[in-house]
Protein backbone atom coordinates (compact mmCIF):
# COMPACT_ATOMS: atom_id res chain seq x y z
CA UNK A 1 0.00 0.00 0.00
CA UNK A 2 1.37 3.41 -0.57
CA UNK A 3 1.96 5.60 2.33
CA UNK A 4 -0.48 8.62 1.51
CA UNK A 5 -3.10 5.61 2.04
CA UNK A 6 -1.68 4.63 5.35
CA UNK A 7 -3.61 6.28 8.27
CA UNK A 8 -0.63 6.32 10.51
CA UNK A 9 1.43 8.17 7.25
CA UNK A 10 -1.81 10.54 7.19
CA UNK A 11 -2.01 11.55 10.73
CA UNK A 12 1.47 12.09 11.32
CA UNK A 13 1.11 13.96 8.17
CA UNK A 14 -1.87 16.09 9.98
CA UNK A 15 1.02 16.02 13.21
CA UNK A 16 3.36 17.67 11.20
CA UNK A 17 1.11 19.87 9.91
CA UNK A 18 -0.78 21.30 13.36
CA UNK A 19 3.42 21.65 14.47
CA UNK A 20 3.97 23.65 11.33
CA UNK A 21 6.63 21.88 10.58
CA UNK A 22 7.66 20.58 6.53
CA UNK A 23 7.97 17.41 5.82
CA UNK A 24 9.32 15.71 2.98
CA UNK A 25 7.78 11.94 2.17
CA UNK A 26 11.08 9.76 3.82
CA UNK A 27 10.75 12.19 6.91
CA UNK A 28 7.24 10.91 7.43
CA UNK A 29 7.80 7.67 7.42
CA UNK A 30 10.57 7.79 10.25
CA UNK A 31 8.70 9.99 11.68
CA UNK A 32 5.63 7.84 11.63
CA UNK A 33 8.35 4.86 12.80
CA UNK A 34 9.19 6.71 15.23
CA UNK A 35 6.16 7.17 16.80
CA UNK A 36 4.63 3.20 15.90
CA UNK A 37 8.03 2.62 18.83
CA UNK A 38 7.07 5.29 21.27
CA UNK A 39 3.56 3.79 21.30
CA UNK A 40 4.73 0.22 21.48
CA UNK A 41 6.95 1.17 24.66
CA UNK A 42 3.56 2.92 26.51
CA UNK A 43 1.81 -0.20 25.43
CA UNK A 44 4.81 -2.22 27.46
CA UNK A 45 4.81 0.25 31.07
CA UNK A 46 0.91 -0.24 30.66
CA UNK A 47 1.86 -3.81 31.42
CA UNK A 48 3.58 -2.91 34.53
CA UNK A 49 2.15 -3.82 37.73
CA UNK A 50 1.53 -0.42 39.57
CA UNK A 51 -0.82 -1.45 41.66
CA UNK A 52 -0.12 0.19 45.41
CA UNK A 53 2.40 2.27 44.16
CA UNK A 54 1.64 6.46 44.89
CA UNK A 55 1.61 8.46 42.48
CA UNK A 56 4.82 11.32 42.76
CA UNK A 57 3.54 14.99 42.73
CA UNK A 58 7.02 15.98 41.72
CA UNK A 59 9.50 13.55 40.38
CA UNK A 60 12.56 14.56 43.33
CA UNK A 61 13.32 11.81 45.56
CA UNK A 62 14.33 14.85 47.91
CA UNK A 63 11.92 16.56 50.59
CA UNK A 64 13.76 20.33 50.05
CA UNK A 65 12.75 22.43 47.21
CA UNK A 66 14.99 22.43 44.38
CA UNK A 67 12.98 24.60 41.95
CA UNK A 68 14.54 28.27 42.22
CA UNK A 69 12.95 31.56 43.18
CA UNK A 70 11.52 32.77 39.84
CA UNK A 71 13.45 36.61 40.01
CA UNK A 72 14.29 38.54 36.79
CA UNK A 73 17.60 38.10 36.38
CA UNK A 74 19.58 40.85 33.80
CA UNK A 75 22.83 38.73 32.17
CA UNK A 76 25.69 39.33 30.28
CA UNK A 77 25.68 37.31 26.99
CA UNK A 78 22.08 36.60 26.16
CA UNK A 79 20.05 37.77 23.12
CA UNK A 80 19.62 41.45 23.83
CA UNK A 81 16.08 42.22 23.55
CA UNK A 82 16.24 44.60 20.50
CA UNK A 83 17.80 41.44 18.97
CA UNK A 84 14.96 39.09 19.83
CA UNK A 85 12.55 42.20 18.52
CA UNK A 86 14.27 42.08 15.30
CA UNK A 87 12.08 39.78 13.37
CA UNK A 88 8.75 40.21 14.87
CA UNK A 89 6.03 41.28 13.35
CA UNK A 90 4.91 43.83 15.66
CA UNK A 91 6.30 45.46 18.99
CA UNK A 92 5.05 48.11 21.16
CA UNK A 93 7.36 49.72 24.11
CA UNK A 94 10.01 46.20 23.81
CA UNK A 95 7.55 43.66 23.79
CA UNK A 96 5.98 41.35 21.55
CA UNK A 97 2.58 42.38 20.10
CA UNK A 98 -0.11 39.74 19.49
CA UNK A 99 -3.37 39.91 18.38
CA UNK A 100 -6.21 39.71 21.10
CA UNK A 101 -7.18 36.00 21.60
CA UNK A 102 -10.53 36.79 24.07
Amino acid sequence: MPPEKNSGYLETCRNADLAGLYLTQEETIKAMEENRRILQWFDTLRELDTEGVEPLVQPVFSSENVLREDVEEKRDGILPEDWALLGAPDTQKGLFRVPRTI
